[in-house]
């Protein structure tokens, strides 16, 4: 049985693809180097710097936003690291729109309150609070009223 999307939205994490991509092209060039120069303990330390680089840039290269009829799921990269949310723990009544400051950073983070911050980029989250725990959901998003309208429809 396949699963309805009533949404999805994915944004490139540039700020980590950019420089992850300079990083893993200077690393295999001085592993080329390296090879060349026949030094087999430098050749293994690139190896190995290149397999760790190329691990954190595929589990967070991108952030997708996808929205069922019973469940919301939040995942980075290859989709390893992943949230759901039942829809039925959200309160409709808490559905709105958040400016999100830039030093907020970009990710999964948490704050002191035990809210949630889910983010590709900087700019204005959808937000709701769950019923069985006293803690805010905002997700970064950029067809914001899309989603909201989606899932105030899903809630009725």
């Amino acid at each position: 049985m396949k699963k309805n999307t009533l949404f999805k939205e994915t944004k490139l994490i540039w700020l980590l693809i950019i420089p992850f991509a300079i990083i893993l092209t200077t690393l295999l060039l001085f592993m080329l180097i390296a090879i060349g120069n026949d030094k087999n303990h430098l050749i293994i330390f690139f190896i190995v710097n290149i397999l760790v680089f190329s691990t954190i840039l595929a589990l967070f290269y991108r952030f997708k936003i996808e929205l069922f009829e019973n469940k919301i799921i939040l995942s980075f990269g290859i989709g390893i690291i992943s949230k759901k949310i039942n829809i039925e723990q959200i309160d409709k009544s808490s559905i709105n729109q958040k400016k999100i400051p830039w030093y907020y950073g970009i990710g999964w983070r948490y704050d002191f309150k035990g809210n949630i911050l889910f983010s590709a980029n900087f700019g204005t989250a959808v937000t709701f609070k769950l019923m069985d725990v006293n803690k805010k959901i905002m997700i970064v998003m950029d067809k914001r009223k899309e989603f909201e309208n989606e899932l105030i429809k899903i809630i009725n």
